[in-house]
C-alpha cells in the first residue's frame, strides 16, 4: 500500500505561512499525519512547494463510507503519510518557468521521491502529472501552493480499497456485536 520511501521520511512540520494561510485543502490530513508520526527530524525538512488536491477533490475522495485518512490503525496511518508526502516538495517550480512550455516540462521530486512533472499548455493552463492546476499562489515566505483539479498518482484507488476494508471490518464487527472502539478477542466458552 505505502511506498518504501514514505516509511523512511518523517512528516515535515507545517511552515508558518502555510498554517496561517488556512486555505490549503491538504492541511487537515497533514495535521493528522503530524500527530500520528512521532519521528524526530521533521524540522530539518524545508517544504518549499505544496501541491494539494483542491477542496472538491479532497471531499470527493470518499463519497460514502468511512474516510481511511482519518483512521488511526497502522495501515491507514501509513496511507495518510504517503498521501501527504506525495503532495510536498523541497523543490520549487516557478509558475513562469519557460521550460514548462517545452514538451518534457519541468520535473521535480516529491518527498516520497516520485516525479512531479509540470507542464504549461499553449492556453497558459498548468498541469502536474497531467492533472490540471486550478490555482497557484506564492505565500509571504516564497512557498508556492498549487491546488489541483484531482488527486495524483493512484491515491483514489488506494483510498477506495481502504474504504472497502473499513466497511468490511465494520460489518464483521457489527455481526459480532462489536463497536469500532472495541478491539477484543472472542474467547470460546468452556
Amino acid at each position: 500500500m505505502a511506498t518504501a520511501e514514505s516509511s523512511k521520511i518523517v512528516v515535515p512540520s507545517i511552515p508558518e505561512s502555510v498554517y496561517d494561510d488556512e486555505e490549503v485543502p491538504l492541511m487537515g490530513v497533514w495535521l493528522l499525519a503530524l500527530r500520528s508520526d512521532t519521528s524526530i527530524g521533521r524540522d530539518r525538512i524545508k517544504v518549499r512547494m505544496v501541491i494539494s488536491p483542491d477542496e472538491f477533490a479532497m471531499k470527493g475522495l470518499v463519497m460514502f463510507g468511512p474516510n481511511p485518512l482519518q483512521y488511526e490503525d497502522a495501515a491507514n496511518k501509513q496511507l495518510r503519510k504517503e498521501f501527504v508526502l506525495d503532495y510536498l516538495s523541497c523543490d520549487v517550480v516557478d509558475p513562469d518557468d519557460f521550460d514548462m512550455t517545452q514538451s518534457e516540462g519541468v520535473t521535480v521530486k516529491n518527498l516520497n521521491g516520485k516525479p512531479l512533472v509540470f507542464k504549461k499548455l499553449s492556453n497558459g493552463l498548468l498541469k502536474v502529472n497531467d492533472v490540471l492546476v486550478r490555482s497557484t499562489r506564492t505565500l509571504d515566505d516564497g512557498i508556492i501552493v498549487h491546488e489541483l483539479d484531482e488527486v495524483l498518482f493512484d491515491h483514489q484507488s488506494k483510498i477506495d480499497d481502504a474504504v472497502d476494508v473499513l466497511i468490511e471490518k465494520a460489518s464483521s464487527d457489527e455481526d459480532l456485536g462489536l463497536t469500532d472502539e472495541e478491539d477484543c478477542e472472542i474467547i470460546p466458552e468452556t
